[in-house]
Formats: structure tokens, sequence, C-alpha cells
């Protein structure tokens, strides 16, 4: 008679004990949005629209990403514009792929292939918030741009289910 209450503990413990676990980052993420904090007058901005897309696959101890911008349009089939549409293309996305490992609480995350040959065997470095259970928070170190500006971007992800 005395199994019967140990049992019962821990089949409610078992039940409850999950709600009170760490999220984790295996999964499914869809892209919420991304903004470009500037370093030096602390104004934001969304580089890549207001509605990006993109996912960030987690599994293994792999991560794939893949981020778009927002309303970018197919080539046109123009044979004269392919180069150009080809550059806006390619300069209005992101894809990366590779390991990951938490370490200082930072994802650290080295790049195996990537739509930019120059990312290739370097470490991403990501600085990683849960918000809930099915909402992500990571921000980029300070980097330089294109244009000169140094700022980080930070990137909300949602959970697929």
């Amino acid at each position: 008679m005395r199994f019967i209450p140990v049992a019962f503990a821990v089949a409610m413990a078992s039940s409850i004990l999950p709600a009170f676990a760490e999220p984790s980052e295996v999964g499914v993420w869809r892209l919420q949005s991304i903004v470009f904090v500037d370093a030096a007058p602390g104004a934001s901005s969304a580089r890549v629209g207001a509605q990006p897309d993109g996912y960030a696959i987690f599994a293994n101890g792999h991560v794939s990403v893949v981020i778009n911008a927002e309303s970018r349009a197919p080539l046109s089939g123009a044979p004269d514009r392919r180069t150009e549409e080809q550059a806006r293309l390619y300069s209005t996305m992101t894809a990366h792929a590779g390991k990951y490992r938490l370490e200082n609480g930072r994802f650290v995350h080295p790049v195996d292939v990537a739509h930019d040959p120059r990312m290739v065997g370097k470490d991403l470095l990501r600085t990683t918030k849960f918000l809930s259970a099915d909402g992500m928070k990571s921000t980029t170190p300070f980097f330089a741009t294109p244009d000169g500006k140094k700022g980080r971007s930070v990137i909300t992800w949602r959970r697929v289910q």
C-alpha cells in the first residue's frame, strides 16, 4: 500500500517538472523580426524590412539558418538584367549551417557552409535569451556594416509547433 502514494507522487512530479524546465533551442524556429541597433546614437532600423522571413533549425548539435529580406522580387527572366537581379537577391539574404555549441552563455556557431564563402570557417557568435518556451531573441556582437556604421542585430524567433 505504501507504493501507491510514492508512485502517485512520482507521476505528479514528472508531470509538473517539465513546465519549469529551462527552454531549449532544439527545434524549428521561424524568424519574427530583425532590428539593427546603431552603436553611436542608439538608433535602430529594420535594414531587411519590417517583415523579413526565415528559419533556424537546431538538431543534433547542428544549426541551419536561412534569412530573406522583406519583398524580394524573383528574377525577371530578362537576360540583360540577370546579373543585376542576382546581385540584389544575393545581397538581401543570408544562409549558413554547421555545428554549434553553448559557451559562457553564448551560442558559438563554426560555419561549415554559407551563401558567402567568407563566412566559412569563422565562428558566428550570438547572445541568446529565451523570452518564453516558444520565443527566443539572439543578439550579434557589434560589427561594421558596408556603409561604415557600427551596430548589432537583434533577431527575434518564434518556435514552430
